[in-house]
């Protein structure tokens, strides 16, 4: 669990029963949707892929609900189709006009933006080239950033001593991560 880490045994047991509580409640809540749409529209409701999706996923969530203590065994790959939880949201697209006009415009300036991280990744080439050729005479000077893990001090050719390294220094620069 990468947002585990420096975490306690408790503490990620206490996380994973909030987890597990959260999860109970969604089952519930979507069972008790099914439900209600199943009386509603009787089997006219499972016409629909998308409900009949839904009806799935619901179903492998409450046979994992009764499951989640025993050996799951082959019923573990019943998790798999939780993923597919996430297209669930799609189906707001085409209800929301707002959503669907903004899906739109993204979908649209997509090739804008390709040519846009292009542009910086070449423009990025460049200036590391720049910076490596023209910082060649000055590997040695030293930077007031700190130490190395080897309790010497950085200097120039730690950042810039290569195109690669001076194109992630030159990266971390532009988000501003860690100068």
């Amino acid at each position: 669990l990468s947002f585990s880490a420096g975490m306690t045994h408790e503490e990620l047991d206490d996380r994973a029963a909030v987890l597990n509580a959260a999860e109970l409640a969604f089952v519930v809540v979507f069972t008790i949707e099914i439900c209600c749409r199943l009386a509603t529209q009787g089997l006219k409701f499972l016409k629909s892929a998308f409900n009949s999706a839904d009806t799935l996923l619901v179903l492998t969530g409450i046979l994992e609900q009764f499951f989640t203590n025993a050996s799951m065994g082959k019923l573990r790959v019943l998790r798999i189709l939780r993923v597919v939880r996430v297209f669930r949201a799609a189906r707001l697209v085409h209800k929301l006009r707002e959503l669907r006009m903004l899906a739109r415009g993204l979908a649209a300036a997509l090739g804008a933006l390709i040519w846009v991280v292009l542009f910086m990744l070449v423009l990025q080439i460049v200036c590391s080239i720049i910076l490596v050729d023209g910082l060649r005479e000055n590997w040695d000077l030293e930077l007031h950033t700190g130490e190395h893990a080897e309790g010497r001090p950085y200097i120039v050719g730690d950042f810039f001593g290569s195109i690669s390294t001076s194109m992630f220094a030159l990266f971390q620069i532009l988000t501003l991560e860690s100068w």
